[in-house]
């Protein structure tokens, strides 16, 4: 999915800066919740191999906006990844957000970075029993993006963030078993909108 959704974003932008120009302020301050879809790339290095796989899926965003350029969030990311064994990769992501150009800027960059824990679970089958794996990883995100305002209150949100970590506490069905850690990175490119309620 993330190829389909790459395109879509690319679209998105050339119409959004193609916009006539308007008066909207954009202050971005106050309570803010936000979501949309995302297109997932996972690649892992296992044995010196890297594999990558992509998927999609949707995120939600809960955030405070302490100045018009500074927020503080947390993420919550679900995907599904297409693989010889389909699996599902959660995330959550606690960071801050600065935005670039002032209130008065209809279009406002930003870049990100925040703390993240993520888990990757399957279920897997031999015809007679199905067990279900899960490993977790906790790491970094880094990203960035626009907000495209259309009232002060919301925005077209365009974004990306990179992932990093191993993934390791391997269960099955929720017994520990001893597995060699994996280091993996997720990508992911988002499209959504931002709502602020009351902004300040």
């Amino acid at each position: 999915m993330i190829r389909p959704l790459t395109t879509l974003v690319a679209m998105t932008v050339l119409v959004a800066v193609r916009l006539p120009a308007q008066e909207v302020r954009s202050p971005a301050t106050g309570f803010t919740i936000g979501g949309g879809l995302l297109g997932t790339a996972v690649s892992t290095n296992f044995d010196n191999t890297t594999v990558t796989e992509n998927g999609g899926g949707l995120n939600l965003e809960l955030g405070w906006g302490f100045t018009p350029r500074l927020t503080a969030f947390l993420g919550i990311n679900g995907s599904t990844i297409d693989s010889d064994i389909e699996y599902t990769l959660g995330q959550a992501d606690l960071g801050l957000r600065y935005l670039f150009r002032g209130t008065d800027k209809q279009a406002r960059p930003y870049i990100e970075g925040a703390v993240a824990g993520r888990q990757i679970s399957a279920d897997v089958s031999d015809g007679f029993d199905t067990v279900t794996l899960k490993a977790s990883s906790a790491g970094i995100t880094i990203g960035g993006g626009v907000q495209v305002f259309f009232t002060p209150r919301l925005a077209l949100d365009i974004g990306a963030a990179y992932s990093f970590g191993s993934f390791s506490d391997w269960t099955a069905n929720g017994v520990s078993f001893p597995y060699q850690d994996v280091d993996a990175t997720s990508t992911n490119v988002r499209l959504g909108v931002r709502f602020w309620p009351s902004p300040r």
